[in-house]
Order: structure tokens, then C-alpha cells, then sequence
């Protein structure tokens, strides 16, 4: 008998609906009433379990021990804005200390009624919230309760500003040297600005739908050497669709040459990515864009084609919708 080490959970009209994966494939889908009954009383229901994937249809879902002390890695969905789901990854933390990735997927929500405790996750390295959509308050609130974790990866999709009062919060990811993050460079500005940590060692933004401004990008490229030009190796500038609001030829040699301090600081690795075929570029330009002009680093390359990360489907992500949307069918 194989040991199971992944597992997605959903919950739905106080029934629980099991579903085993062991390489992607199903082996066993199954009710578990018995075994969230058998949960409260502490029994851990899959003791080698690493990885699941939860779908918070109910909040208490929290409450109920069907997470391991094993768990390395959890996966949530959340579809209701309105809910409190403070408590809700206060309780799951409690329950999984060796927990390593945390990726939060769909609408969340926090209630602020009193000061933020620090999650107990002293493993926890790798955070990804690229799908998740929260308020700057929200946003905040969860800054809060990831304050004490050693988060070194952060995946994050911003679509707001960070609002003022960050500055008087707890340290806002100190331990962090990996951040890859999606949206408007005035926002990726305002964000680095607050961040606690001063070791970035790579950074990547991936511009979303906002219009493309040449001033902001400047000014983004100045903070990141004015910070972090003393340990920040690589860098990835993603355009993942073609600009339309700006003179291309113009904007990629400014940021060019707004790239050089930070070269000279010490960059290894520059990646440019944007959807223009390099041959119908001025001469000069394709020259800049040549890695023989970049004897400094590394690695250099343009890409026309590189996929952005908020623009990605994950394939669980369609898995597991499409087990909600079953499990709603059959209870109508």
C-alpha cells in the first residue's frame, strides 16, 4: 500500500468529500463525516500527508483537525469576501508547524476587531498570493500575521496601494530575498519601500494591464539600487503583452540605461521580456540588447515570449473548481 502524500478537501452542506491524488491522478473519492468526527478528538486522518489543497466553503473547516502536523505545504480557496478568515488561518496554523509553502487562492477577508497575533509558522519559507484578491487592509492584516515567519520567497499580485500605516506595522518580511511581483510599478514602488528586509537577491516584475509609464519604471530601477543594489543578483523585467501606451523603442533603451548602476552594483542576471521581434528594431537598439553588451553579468536575455505568472491557469486551480462546481450540482 502506497503512501499518500497529497490530498484536496472541500466541504459543502456539512458533508466532506474526500478526493486522494498520488501523481495527478484520482485514487479514491469518498465521504468523511466518521473522519472529522474522529478529528476533534486529535487523530491525525493522514499522518505522512505533505501537500493539500482546501476549499474554505465553510470556516469550520478550520476547527476541525483534518490537517496533519505533517504538512508541508496547504493550499487554500476561499469564496466568500465577507467571512473572517483570520481565525480561520490562525486555527490551520495551529495545527501544521512544520508547514513550508503557503499559496492563497480566490477572495479573502480579515476582520480587524483586535491586534493581529503572529502565525506560529517558523518553517514557513515560500508564500504565493498571486491569485488572491484582499483590500490593502486586508493585505496588511495578513503582513501581520506572517510578521514572525521566515517568508525568503513571496509571490504577490497587488492591485492597490499600500496604505500609510504600514510604516507603523510589524516588520513587513524581513527575512525576504525572492519576490516576484505582479502589477503596476508604482505599486511594486511602494511596496519595496516598506520592505523591511535589505538582502532582496531577486526581484521580478511582471507588468499587468495598468498603462506602461517610463517616469515609474525609472524610478522603480533607483529604488531597487538605492536599496538593494548591495545583494540583489538577478532581475526580470516581464511585458508579457505588447505596450500600447508608450514609444517602445524610447522605453526600452531609457530602462536600459536606467539597468547600468545597478549592473555596476553588482547584478549578475538580467532578464527582458517583452512581445517585439528584436529585427524590427533600430540598429542601436539591437546592438543594447545584445549579451556582448553586458560583459557584467552573467546571464542576459530578451525574450519575446515569456509567459507572466498572474496570466498562468494552474492546473489545480481548474481541478479543484470544477470539483465545486459538481459538488454544487448534485446537492441541488
Amino acid at each position: 500500500m502506497r503512501v499518500l502524500t497529497s490530498v484536496s478537501i472541500q466541504r459543502h452542506s456539512f458533508k466532506y468529500h474526500v478526493q486522494l491524488q498520488k501523481n495527478g491522478e484520482y485514487l479514491i473519492s469518498m465521504p468523511v463525516g466518521l473522519a472529522a468526527f474522529r478529528a476533534k478528538d486529535g487523530v491525525d486522518l493522514f499522518p505522512n500527508l505533505c501537500s493539500i489543497v482546501c476549499f474554505l466553503a465553510e470556516l469550520h473547516l478550520a476547527y476541525e483537525k483534518l490537517l496533519p502536523s505533517s504538512l508541508q505545504s496547504l493550499t487554500l480557496f476561499a469564496r466568500i469576501f465577507e467571512e473572517d478568515h483570520a481565525k480561520a488561518l490562525t486555527q490551520l496554523s495551529s495545527h501544521t508547524p512544520l508547514l513550508e509553502q503557503l499559496t492563497l487562492r480566490g477572495e479573502f477577508h480579515f476582520v480587524d476587531t483586535n491586534p493581529a497575533k503572529s502565525l506560529r509558522l517558523r518553517h514557513l519559507r515560500d508564500v504565493d498570493l498571486t491569485r488572491a484578491s484582499m483590500s490593502s487592509c486586508d493585505f496588511q492584516y495578513l503582513c501581520h500575521l506572517l510578521c514572525e515567519s521566515p517568508v525568503a520567497k513571496l509571490s504577490i499580485h497587488l492591485k492597490r496601494p499600500l496604505i500609510d500605516e504600514l510604516h507603523s506595522a510589524p516588520p513587513l518580511f524581513p527575512f525576504l530575498r525572492h519576490l516576484i511581483f505582479c502589477g503596476d510599478p508604482v505599486i511594486a514602488h511602494g511596496f519595496l519601500d516598506k520592505l523591511t528586509s535589505t538582502s532582496l537577491l531577486e526581484f521580478c516584475i511582471e507588468h499587468d494591464d495598468s498603462i506602461t509609464r517610463l517616469g515609474a519604471y525609472k524610478s522603480l530601477l533607483g529604488l531597487l539600487h538605492e536599496r538593494f543594489s548591495h545583494s540583489l543578483k538577478s532581475l526580470h523585467l516581464n511585458f508579457g503583452r505588447y505596450q500600447k501606451d508608450v514609444h517602445l523603442h524610447d522605453f526600452i533603451m531609457n530602462t536600459l540605461m536606467a539597468l547600468k548602476p545597478l549592473v555596476k552594483a553588482g547584478l549578475e542576471e538580467l532578464r527582458y521580456s517583452m512581445p517585439i521581434i528584436i529585427s524590427t528594431l533600430p540598429e542601436e537598439l539591437q546592438n543594447a540588447l545584445d549579451p556582448s553588451s553586458w560583459p557584467e553579468t552573467t546571464a542576459f536575455s530578451f525574450s519575446m515570449h515569456a509567459q507572466r505568472l498572474s496570466d498562468q491557469e494552474p492546473e489545480q486551480d481548474m481541478m479543484f473548481w470544477a470539483l465545486i462546481l459538481n459538488a454544487f450540482n448534485k446537492a441541488r
